[in-house]
């Protein structure tokens, strides 16, 4: 392989790591917003409007896992740029 080739593959990479780090960056913000509208929506109603808070409880550990789990990956394409 040439030095041509070996440059432009590195830069294929590359462009290919920060397309997918700002993909999960990106997946990782709107989560975030997500989570912060819920929980913004749900702290300004009653509690008694919700007929099942165990429901709740188990959507609010799905977005925190969904979050934990973006991050994760998010600085494992830091690590590896």
């Amino acid at each position: 392989m040439s030095a041509s080739e070996r440059c432009r593959r590195d830069q294929e990479r590359a462009s290919l790591l920060a397309l997918e780090k700002a993909g999960t960056e990106a997946a990782l913000n709107r989560c975030r917003a997500l989570a912060q509208r819920i929980e913004c929506d749900l702290r300004n109603r009653r509690s008694e409007r919700f007929g099942d808070l165990a429901s709740l409880a188990e959507l609010q550990a799905a977005l925190e896992r969904a979050a934990w789990i973006l991050e994760r990956k998010s600085g494992r394409s830091a690590q590896t740029s």
